[in-house]
């Protein structure tokens, strides 16, 4: 998911310009965001090229290919000169812009960690014999 929602900030940036009434109202679409993504009393159904469709490896695997992306992000995000509010794209949510983003790819990191602790908080999760 990350590298598909940060491919979608990257041609964000490469499009369409931002108007002066999506500039004016970027801060409380912001908010929205970190409101929303992260919520999950509403259910989200995965867009087709996210739904898992075979194991990814081992944890260890899958973790450390998404720490080597997420550097990517954070690369970016700390060392672009890009004007991240001049370019919009479309998403579920509206329009956003490439700041936006990369507010998006954060809180769905946020989301996934939610629903990674309800799960493991659910009486029939099996507890390790450590707990």
């Amino acid at each position: 998911a990350e590298t598909f929602l940060f491919d979608l900030q990257q041609k964000t940036m490469a499009g369409e310009a931002a108007t002066a009434e999506q500039r004016a109202g970027a801060k409380a679409q912001d908010d929205m965001i970190l409101k929303v993504i992260p919520d999950r009393t509403k259910k989200a159904q995965a867009p087709e090229p996210l739904q898992p469709a075979a194991r990814l490896g081992s944890r260890e695997q899958v973790l450390a290919a998404f720490k080597e992306r997420r550097a990517k992000t954070i690369e970016y995000a700390g060392k672009t000169q890009d004007d991240l509010r001049a370019r919009v794209g479309s998403s579920p949510l509206g329009p956003l812009d490439g700041y936006q983003w990369l507010l998006f790819v954060a809180a769905h990191s946020d989301r996934h960690l939610a629903q990674l602790r309800e799960v493991k908080a659910h009486a029939q999760f099996p507890k390790s014999k450590a707990e």
